[in-house]
């Protein structure tokens, strides 16, 4: 097969060798099942083809006028995308063969392939006037051409859909190797090892600009699988498929991050118990510069990772001295080089910061700093003054922002107090369930409060909502969030700045449904936040079976263990929402067969037997896609 050439050097060759036709017998050039179809962000164009073409065309109509723009067979083109780059019509009448380079990204479409016999184009609809507010129809035709001679397709009409409602897209097993805390099958592993049934405050989902996806977990590595590692998979829209891409140890946490600037893809990872970078396509990994602590698989640093807008990747962890009140806080900042990050070792800091504050969300850029971070505090007992406290020997209540380098603090949510806490043997709880910096430079934060009096036991669950503006550390709005009792989540924001709130629990089954997060004021004419129900999603899942139904009652979400692609992993805003969750590994619940045929699966389930008899199995992992409103 030829290679396809240039985009650049097929512009000028085309204008010369441009003509109409059908397909020639002696080139085989013959174009089959043209299609399109469209999200709130993007057009798709798809088709097959047979031949060697050295250029591969859609033109578009989007006014569907004949009598204007470019002729190319029943249509009026304003648009011509070419071997990938996309061009406007700038000729005078009809067949003036003169085309002007869009602007943005000097014309490239944010995605573009054509091998083995199949074209696949990704464009984003703004950039071809296509207003999601109206109804939109386009009319295309599809042209392959290799010398002189070119195979046209009749005219297709597109008409673009539109969601009024949060729709589940995609809903697909990924793998059944996910290592959930303390599994058994691995003897040396400790109980507090890193897994992936905690830790959604941290980047493990990447969405690129072509649509690719990219998903990162935790696994048991090496021989009979007795170290913890981690393992890197992605999903094309050419396959639609799964693929391993590469796996490497960790001796804690692993991070996923995007470059918004260079589109490459970096995994963080702990191989010797200190934090490493790889990039791809090797993900060889290369030491992060800096006095890092240096942690068992028994320990953890506590840190978290993010990329901001200009690309730059900020890493933080915690160093306990004597005690979780005696903490400080190490980072390392990379620079850029031509939108390459590097960690130099002048940039590493430590900071002491007295009390511990972990379970980060880590936003580079943001505030006029380095990075700001809004964070979880996390104190034994002892420290928080809850000596006689009856649960396990931590206390998490409070939420602090934290920028550095200068080391300003402020109380996001202030710690919830009691009657008199050295004799208290019940604590409160204010524990941050997700922050989220949004196009306006707010910082949300929302947080699981329960409260008592210090004996009694505590409340029912409600969950806040803080909304600072962490240039000046000054409160925007603090209320309770109606609607939600249990589960945990991740607040979005999409292509139009609209928020939601993706949230997910557990109860006789998965509980999954998309939020609206409006703005309003209250009756003082000051800011207000509401929560609207947009899309139960819980439903959903049945017509994605694929042989494992148990899936639609098992998965957990557990904790934090929701992951969401999002902007401080790299992810671009759009019209679509990609994470993964947790599931049950076992068959908890053998199907019911009676006269040959399968009985209906219950409504709930032994949630003991979740992950094996005793709770410490390996799990399996559950990738979806939410399509928001256009």
């Amino acid at each position: 097969m030829k290679k396809m050439l240039p985009a650049r050097q097929a512009v000028l060759l085309s204008s010369l060798l441009l003509t109409a036709g059908a397909a020639s017998a002696d080139t085989g050039l013959l174009i089959s099942n043209p299609r399109a179809s469209n999200d709130g962000t993007y057009v798709y164009y798809e088709f097959d083809y047979t031949g060697a073409p050295n250029f591969v065309r859609v033109f578009i109509d989007t006014d569907r006028d004949a009598t204007k723009g470019y002729t190319k067979g029943d249509i009026g083109s304003e648009f011509m995308v070419e071997n990938g780059v996309l061009f406007k019509y700038s000729g005078l009448g009809k067949t003036d063969w003169k085309w002007q380079v869009d602007d943005a990204n000097n014309g490239r479409i944010a995605g573009y392939s054509a091998a083995n016999g199949r074209v696949r184009l990704m464009i984003k609809r703004s950039s071809i006037g296509a207003d999601v507010s109206a109804t939109q129809a386009d009319d295309l035709v599809f042209d392959i051409q290799e010398g002189s001679t070119s195979h046209t397709t009749p005219k297709l009409t597109h008409t673009y859909t539109r969601v009024t409602v949060p729709t589940l897209e995609r809903f697909e097993l990924v793998t059944s190797d996910g290592l959930q805390q303390g599994a058994q099958s691995a003897p040396n592993v400790k109980p507090w090892s890193p897994n992936n049934d905690w830790g959604g405050h941290m980047s493990r989902v990447a969405t690129t600009a072509d649509g690719t996806v990219y998903m990162l977990n935790l696994v048991l590595t090496g021989e009979g699988g007795v170290q913890e590692g981690w393992q890197l998979r992605k999903r094309t829209l050419a396959s639609g498929t799964w693929e391993a891409v590469a796996s490497g140890p960790s001796l804690d946490e692993a991070h996923l991050l995007l470059s918004p600037i260079t589109g490459k893809v970096y995994v963080i990872a702990h191989p010797e118990g200190k934090p490493a970078i790889g990039v791809e396509p090797s993900f060889t990994m290369q030491a992060i510069p800096g006095n890092w602590s240096q942690l068992t698989r028994s320990q953890r640093h506590y840190g978290n990772a993010g990329i901001g807008e200009n690309g730059q990747i900020c890493l933080k962890a915690s160093w306990e001295g004597r005690n979780t009140g005696d903490t400080y806080t190490q980072y390392n900042c990379t620079g850029e080089t031509l939108g390459e990050p590097t960690f130099a070792a002048g940039t590493f800091d430590s900071k002491y910061i007295g009390e511990r504050s972990v379970y980060d969300y880590i936003f580079p850029g943001v505030a006029n700093s380095l990075f700001f971070t809004s964070s979880q505090l996390d104190l034994t007992k002892e420290i928080a003054g809850y000596p006689r406290y009856t649960g396990n020997n931590y206390v998490f209540n409070g939420v602090k922002g934290f920028v550095f380098p200068s080391e300003r603090t402020w109380e996001v949510m202030e710690p919830l107090g009691v009657n008199d806490k050295p004799t208290a043997t019940v604590a409160p709880e204010l524990q941050q369930i997700d922050a989220y910096v949004d196009t306006k430079g707010r910082a949300f934060s929302i947080a699981l409060k329960r409260t008592t009096d210090g004996n009694s036991a505590l409340s029912k669950n409600y969950f806040d909502l803080s909304v600072t503006d962490p240039v000046t550390g000054l409160g925007i709005y603090r209320g309770t969030l109606e609607d939600l009792s249990s589960g945990s989540g991740h607040i979005v924001e999409d292509a139009h700045k609209n928020l939601y709130l993706i949230w997910s629990s557990i109860w006789n089954s998965t509980v999954l449904k998309v939020f609206r997060l409006t703005e309003g004021t209250d009756a003082a004419g000051a800011p207000a936040f509401a929560l609207t129900l947009a899309a139960d999603l819980t439903n959903s899942f049945a017509s994605f079976d694929r042989g494992w139904e148990q899936m639609a009652y098992a998965a957990a979400t557990g904790g934090r263990a929701l992951y969401l692609a999002s902007p401080r992993g790299g992810t671009a805003r759009s019209g679509s929402v990609d994470g993964y969750l947790n599931a049950c590994a076992t068959e908890f619940d053998p199907p019911v067969v009676v006269n040959g045929k399968t009985q209906p699966r219950p409504k709930s389930y032994n949630v003991d037997k979740c992950f094996g008899d005793q709770k410490k199995d390996q799990m399996k992992l559950i990738y979806f896609r939410i399509r928001l409103p256009d």
